[in-house]
């Protein structure tokens, strides 16, 4: 019954990982964070982020999603849920712009 129970909390823990499949997937496969860690309420801090997984998921987020995460943002979120709404809302501004922020010679003839 105990591992029965493990087995089923793991698998709550992953798709707790802020809710997000993808997300958990950089966590733990790029970043190396302990999976057993993501609960959506756990700072990142007590997930085991530093200050290298902030620049490591920075990096890996705007060459995934073409979104920029910036160390302040970071900063700013308390929890993995945070940071899983942080990131959405930043793929979301990308797909409502109608440039996608790509367009940086604005003005230029």
């Amino acid at each position: 019954m105990n591992k029965g129970a493990a087995v089923n909390k793991g698998a709550a823990v992953n798709e707790a990982a802020a809710g997000n499949a993808e997300l958990t997937d950089i966590l733990v496969n790029d970043l190396k964070l302990n999976p057993s860690l993501l609960q959506p309420d756990a700072t990142l801090t007590a997930a085991g982020f530093d200050s290298l997984s902030a620049v490591e998921l920075s990096l890996l987020l705007r060459d995934r999603y073409g979104i920029d995460v910036t160390e302040t943002d970071l900063h700013q979120t308390t929890t993995l849920h945070d940071l899983h709404q942080l990131i959405e809302s930043k793929r979301a501004a990308i797909h409502t712009t109608p440039s996608g922020n790509q367009n940086t010679d604005r003005g230029a003839r």
